[in-house]
């Protein structure tokens, strides 16, 4: 364990107008086929432990040019070269007429974060056979556009206590522990198979459990998550087949996995159910080299449409498979995303789906959303160039940047584990990085309380890139009323 300081498709959202205890018992929910996107790959280079935020990278210059650049972020503090904000006047075209002084327009430049840090925990799976280290490499990188493009917290920089998981519960245990030492006011999570044991340690300490995505049974029913995994895309795929697909047959494509079968069970198979198609499910075990025999069993029945939640390694196995066997049907491919860069012809025609806008389409994005996502790819490219923009990193990314909104509202001198709970909680129709919008003030859907928004898009692989199909975010929960 590392040890580091740092709709005409879609549906009507919920109205978040109602006050809620997301604490309270909940109906259990099996999110173990987000092994999927779990045991996904994009390719990224393996992240520095031991520094946080590290970065030798020149700052944004998304207004004027500044020349700060954040310091290496060693155990329990973090220092960031400072320099002076630089403001420029600019005369109008038109001369004056009069003696008075010419009209001027000034462009505000926020100066980079100094000061002392404002420190959160930062848990995800960066070692062992099921690391994901892009997670950690779109955290940093959040953070240092956070830093040197947003003024940080208040003026103050964000720092990260990263604690490296590696999907067991006595690691997820020790980072509990490690964040309750610190004092840490709040921890953010990437992804953590092993947080079973992460959560009553958290609960006990009262510090708010806060990611982008649930991924385990305990997420779903504690905890703030500003997207909500199979609540969003499993309901929100049965949304887009039920309105404008009608298929009769759907096969859904699965792990072997216990976890993974009890999803299928409470998300996906009723998802598809609502459709009005008859629904089969076909199983593989995970790490099983090649998916011929898996999709020929899926396709002998000639379904109209194959979906899966599988990891994106696996979900390039499918879909070269599918191709290769000549399958015409709909091939729905989940979140997974290194298909369309690693299956060349095969991947055209296949469907995606995500949580937030794609840098290959932004033709439907409103403004506010479109500049989000300009702003993330011009981020990612300049303190992590080595990483793919795939759903992992867009998602780590998106949930610290909705995170630091948060932070950001209640200032850095009045952030602690109560302040950052109330903030949540009174949280409605706040607007989500690189997407529609979250709130934690009302309960979503009983089926995850925890889940403060559950929209997502659909797309569509067209000559190489994504193509939204959708035209706006389909709200998953309400499939299922």
């Amino acid at each position: 364990m590392d040890h580091n300081k740092f709709d005409a498709v879609g549906m009507t959202r919920r109205s978040t107008t109602h006050a809620f205890n997301r604490r309270g018992l909940v109906t259990a929910l099996a999110v173990g086929s987000l092994i999927a996107a779990a045991c996904g790959s994009d390719k990224a280079a393996a992240p520095t432990t031991s520094a946080a935020a590290a970065t030798t990278a020149a700052p944004t210059t998304a207004a004027a040019a500044t020349t700060a650049t954040p310091a290496t972020t060693e155990a329990a503090e973090t220092t960031v070269a400072e320099t002076d904000a630089v403001t420029t006047d600019a005369p109008t075209t038109d001369a004056p007429t009069t003696t008075e002084a010419p009209a001027t327009t000034t462009t505000k430049v926020i100066a980079p974060a100094s000061g002392e840090p404002v420190t959160i925990g930062f848990i995800s799976m960066l070692d062992g056979p099921l690391a994901q280290p892009q997670m950690g490499e779109a955290a940093k990188a959040a953070v240092a556009y956070i830093n040197e493009s947003l003024g940080g917290v208040g003026g103050r920089p964000l720092a990260l206590d990263i604690c490296s998981a590696d999907g067991s519960p006595d690691t997820s245990a020790k980072c509990a522990n490690q964040f309750v030492t610190d004092k840490v006011p709040v921890v953010f999570q990437g992804l953590d198979f092993g947080n079973a044991a992460l959560h009553p340690i958290l609960d006990q300490a009262g510090i708010p459990f806060v990611g982008q995505h649930p991924f385990t049974a305990p997420d779903y029913q504690s905890g703030y998550f500003f997207s909500g995994s199979q609540v969003a895309y499993g309901l929100g795929a049965g949304i887009y087949l039920r309105d404008q697909v009608h298929p009769k047959k759907v096969t859904i494509i699965s792990y072997s996995l216990p976890s993974a079968k009890a999803a299928t069970e409470a998300y996906i198979k009723p998802a598809m159910e609502a459709t009005g198609a008859e629904v089969s499910t076909v199983e593989f075990d995970y790490g099983t080299p090649d998916l011929s025999t898996t999709v020929a069993a899926a396709i002998a029945d000639n379904p109209d449409v194959l979906i899966s939640f599988i990891g994106d390694a696996d979900c390039t196995k499918l879909v070269n498979a599918s191709s290769q066997l000549g399958y015409k049907g709909m091939v729905i491919a989940g979140s997974c995303g290194d298909f369309l860069r690693d299956s060349g012809t095969a991947a055209e025609g296949v469907y995606a789906m995500s949580d937030t806008y794609s840098p290959d389409d932004l033709t439907l994005a409103p403004d506010r959303p479109k500049a989000e996502v300009e702003a993330y790819v011009a981020a990612m490219g300049k303190y992590s160039p080595d990483s793919s923009l795939g759903v992992f990193t867009a998602f780590v990314f998106a949930g610290i940047m909705n995170l630091h909104a948060i932070l950001d509202q209640i200032g850095p001198d009045s952030i602690t584990s109560d302040s950052v709970r109330s903030a949540l909680e009174a949280s409605k129709d706040e607007p989500a990085y690189m997407a529609d919008t979250y709130g934690c003030a009302g309960e979503l859907t009983s089926l995850a309380p925890s889940v403060c928004g559950a929209n997502v898009l659909m797309l569509h692989a067209e000559g190489g890139k994504f193509k939204q199909v959708s035209p706006t975010f389909l709200f998953g929960p309400s499939l299922l009323g």
